[in-house]
């Protein structure tokens, strides 16, 4: 009989358990305003019930996208990242692509993440019902139809680039998302990850091992991004000047940087231009040695992006005083750019043709 996966992580139980201390089979977990750590296995950590599941109309659960995860992303990528672990840092290109795809899908599989997409969608969703009313208002006559473009501040959209969106799509998503909340970032987040996965393949990747005594810690947004060398806070993924720090287990962590890029590119070129070669990135990872100085800044970095949990194998008395403030966050927010173009359409009763831009701010 088949097993129907209920509970399901969003930080694999696999790779949380890197962060155990020899013979021992629990982790400190810190949680954002608990003054005191408690102690869990790493298979009662960073789970929601169903969340990858959805009920088909017939009442049945459909769990294929946990599946798919386990053997398309975990399984293939979970023995690499033990393999950088232990200190072998040479990968080939399949393994490269495995090990890729795995921290682009665990950066945009955590519930904050998810959060974040539902909500831009169901904003976006109301923010289109929003803006034909409006114009209705002005023109004195029913519009039910919004086309859309996404393009840069500088750059008038293509032609081919314009999407029309009726009042009736948009009232049918809004009724879907009522029923299934988790519905449009499920859809999208897989897709995502490939996308971003393209981007950290090409990156300069350089394994840290901590001397020691020092040891990582991870949290449930093991993904973390900033500048390079400390510099400035979060920056988005395609900035040039973007650094990805993921530990990999207790005592090594993966740092990734863009090469070969100035700070003209912009991110909008970078998003659109990136392709992955990796006949041209190579295959070599640079290893390097971190001191708890460094090994203790990382930390600090992880516990204040971390959502709600940081994961550690030791005892840390810092991180519960960091654990106290807000975490720190990506604002974003969404510009739009008015063409007041009007359109003449029979069956749709008029519409609005307007250009779109999502710009990304940052604390």
């Amino acid at each position: 009989m088949l097993r129907i996966p209920r509970r399901h992580h969003y930080v694999t139980k696999a790779y949380l358990d890197g962060f155990l201390e020899p013979e021992q089979q629990h982790l400190y977990c810190y949680a954002r305003g608990r003054l005191v750590a408690f102690r869990t296995s790493p298979d009662k950590m960073a789970n929601i019930r169903d969340f990858h599941s959805f009920r088909r109309s017939d009442g049945s659960l459909d769990f294929s996208l946990e599946m798919m995860i386990e053997s398309q992303i975990e399984t293939p990528g979970l023995p690499i990242i033990r393999k950088l672990a232990c200190g072998n840092t040479h990968l080939d290109v399949t393994e490269r692509g495995r090990l890729a795809r795995l921290i682009a899908l665990q950066h945009v599989r955590v519930p904050y993440e998810r959060e974040f997409l539902d909500r831009q969608n169901k904003e976006n969703l109301e923010g289109y019902l929003e803006d034909m009313d409006l114009a209705a208002a002005r023109v004195g006559r029913p519009v039910n139809a919004i086309d859309v473009a996404v393009s840069p501040t500088a750059e008038f959209p293509k032609e081919n680039s314009w999407v029309r969106i009726t009042r009736a799509f948009v009232e049918n998503e809004l009724a879907a998302i009522a029923a299934d909340p988790g519905k449009p970032s499920r859809e999208v987040f897989f897709n995502i990850a490939d996308g971003v996965g393209e981007i950290f393949a090409q990156m300069e990747w350089t394994v840290g091992y901590a001397l020691g005594c020092s040891r990582f810690v991870t949290s449930d947004r093991p993904v973390v991004m900033g500048g390079k060398n400390g510099a400035g806070a979060q920056i988005g993924i395609t900035n040039s000047n973007c650094e990805i720090t993921f530990p990999l287990s207790s005592t090594a962590v993966l740092q990734m940087r863009h090469s070969g890029l100035g700070n003209d590119v912009t991110g909008a070129r970078l998003a659109r231009d990136a392709k992955p070669n990796l006949g041209d990135v190579g295959q070599e990872v640079k290893a390097a040695r971190h001191d708890d100085a460094v090994v203790q800044h990382l930390n600090e970095v992880h516990a204040r992006q971390a959502h709600l949990y940081v994961f550690s194998g030791i005892p840390h008395d810092w991180v519960s005083d960091s654990m106290q403030k807000p975490a720190e966050g990506t604002k974003r927010k969404k510009t739009l750019v008015d063409a007041d173009v009007f359109l003449e359409s029979d069956n749709l009763q008029g519409g609005m043709t307007r250009k779109r831009e999502f710009i990304v701010e940052i604390d």
